[in-house]
């Protein structure tokens, strides 16, 4: 589960699963945000044919403006741990 939040101005957010070679593995989600706007989406959601169970890899989020990102993995519908956002390009 990923929760996106906007501060302010307007955001296009893409997501994209990324395989363990570091390469896209599918065309990225694109999401608009407009300010002040919450959204949280599943990756089972999104990406179906690739997160129908209990899925390892990496999620590529990358936006022009800032933005405030959760990252909560869950198993068996059930939360296990959030993930740290590690880098800001």
């Amino acid at each position: 589960m990923i929760t996106v939040e906007r501060a302010e101005e307007d955001a296009d957010v893409a997501i994209q699963p990324i395989s363990e070679a570091g390469e896209g593995i599918v065309v990225p989600f694109h999401l608009e945000l407009a300010g002040r706007e919450k959204r949280t989406l599943f990756l089972s959601e999104l990406f179906p044919e690739i997160f129908s169970g209990d899925t390892n890899g990496s999620i590529s989020i990358r936006s022009k403006t800032r933005l405030a990102i959760t990252v909560l993995r869950t198993r068996s519908g059930l939360p296990v741990t959030n993930s740290p956002i590690a880098t800001t390009e």
